[in-house]
């Protein structure tokens, strides 16, 4: 709605004129359609609505399927009292589907087999839903769980997964895990489907895994693990690349990185690299580490990355496929959660580091230190926009504070022809502040935010849709 002049020369001979027209994007917070509440996904049994922890994946459909989350105990009264497990005091299995096209929520006929929280939430080629881990709790008493089940898009419904030796369920072989990630691969000794779970906490304690296994959907057993990962490591995120280490995106070279998180002392500022095109000599374990932090063109291990800045944990990660990298994008410093960063770092996949080429320095900032928000990924005109929303804020001069505030880190193509990478925030503030929320890109152009704790600590039982024009 405002008009600028701006000054320009036009040179004798000149034949033809190029203006390049840059505006903020047009850009709103709305609610959806209703509530949970109103839509009728509150059944009788308390907690419905408990969303923090919860887990969201896009289905084949286009339509969001949403699971689980934790009540936190009225004890924790803090946001960072609020982000621990320990202060966990109720899980539910509670399950429902976004349909972007009628904009509406609805239930699944069942909830999921058993309560979870911080689980994951794998999309397999053939649509299916593979869930697993995450806190669960059962008489009132909160432990990760290491049982796993499917969802089935055609009949939404949940099956737990069977041992067919035993009847029983099941679940994955290395045990318990909670606030691990688990990432579809097609690599190493069998067919994809291949799900490689890496990482995560196994009790209330502080205590976590420093191991990796590779779960065969077809064959329902793990088909290769590794049990040297450089540290114990949960709340990390996993960035699955398939060209590492070459400008050449012919040539291929699939690893999956896992990306900061923290264990029992410490925020880790280091990223593990798993090989998944390691040669194992037909045996399932890595007894060596030989698949973990390969070396570049044949040179030897030169063990985890340093992320640049420090540890990161409850940060984001996103990947650019045009440009082959990825967004290491704020998260706290500190293991009480009581500093955070405001660094955006790139990491490129052809170098296999953090790089200082990719941008005019070797990171960006975002307007103020961030954490426990969520991140999407927009292709919009051309151009890819990631949109980072609500999260925990550090002001400067002022106490920290979860925010209905939301940035984006935006690629803008310069008159050479380059692209350039920048920072800044939106035009438009979400009407409710909100922390360890989820950020979903749907297939109408929009971002779908929900998910996690409010201002006041209390379940956000609303969902806002964000629009880029």
């Amino acid at each position: 709605a405002k008009g600028y002049s701006i000054p320009f020369s036009v040179h004798p001979g000149d034949d033809s004129l190029q203006i390049f027209v840059y505006t903020t994007l047009v850009d709103d917070f709305s609610p959806t359609a209703a509530s949970y509440k109103t839509q009728g996904v509150q059944p009788t049994k308390p907690g419905v609505n408990a969303l923090m922890g919860a887990r969201s994946v896009v289905l084949k459909d286009g339509r969001v399927l949403i699971t689980g989350g934790a009540i936190m105990k009225p004890s924790a009264s803090t946001y960072a009292d609020a982000l621990k497990p320990e202060n966990i005091q109720h899980v539910v299995n509670t399950a429902v589907i976004y349909d972007p096209n009628l904009n509406i929520f609805t239930p699944t006929p069942t909830g999921m087999t058993m309560p979870r929280a911080y689980h994951t939430m794998t999309l397999l080629p053939d649509g299916r839903v593979f869930i697993c881990g995450g806190f669960t709790s059962v008489g009132g008493i909160v432990a990760p769980t290491k049982y796993c089940e499917f969802f089935n898009p055609e009949t939404n419904q949940f099956n737990p997964l069977i041992d067919e030796k035993t009847g029983k369920a099941t679940g994955m072989w290395f045990g318990a895990r909670a606030m691990h990630t688990a990432t579809l691969v097609g690599t190493m000794a069998g067919d994809a489907p291949n799900v490689l779970f890496a990482g995560g906490v196994t009790d209330m304690k502080n205590h976590g895994l420093a191991n990796w296994e590779i779960y065969n959907v077809a064959a329902k057993g793990d088909i290769a693990y590794g049990t040297h990962l450089s540290s114990q490591r949960w709340n990390h995120t996993a960035v699955l690349l398939e060209h590492y280490g070459s400008n050449n995106a012919a040539v291929q070279k699939r690893v999956l990185l896992l990306v900061g998180g923290e264990n029992a002392s410490q925020v880790l500022d280091t990223v593990d690299v798993i090989d998944l095109d390691c040669n194992l000599n037909n045996v399932p374990e890595d007894k060596t580490g030989a698949c973990l932090n390969p070396g570049l063109g044949g040179q030897p291990s030169p063990g985890p990355i340093k992320i640049p800045g420090g540890g990161r944990t409850w940060h984001s990660t996103v990947y650019e496929p045009s440009r082959r990298m990825f967004y290491l994008i704020g998260g706290f410093t500190k293991k009480d959660y009581s500093a955070a960063t405001n660094r955006v770092d790139v990491f490129s996949e052809t170098l296999g580091n953090f790089s200082a080429n990719v941008t005019p320095t070797q990171f960006l900032t975002l307007a103020m230190p961030r954490a426990a928000g969520a991140a999407t990924l927009q292709y919009l005109h051309g151009l890819n926009t990631v949109l980072i929303a609500g999260g925990v804020v550090f002001p400067k001069g002022q106490s920290p504070k979860v925010t209905d505030s939301a940035e984006v880190v935006v690629e803008i193509p310069t008159q050479s022809g380059s692209l350039k990478i920048d920072t800044g925030p939106v035009g438009a503030i979400m009407p409710s502040a909100m922390m360890g929320n989820m950020a979903v890109m749907l297939n109408t152009n929009r971002a779908l935010i929900l998910g996690g704790l409010t201002g006041s600590l209390a379940q956000n039982q609303d969902a806002y849709l964000y629009t880029f024009q």
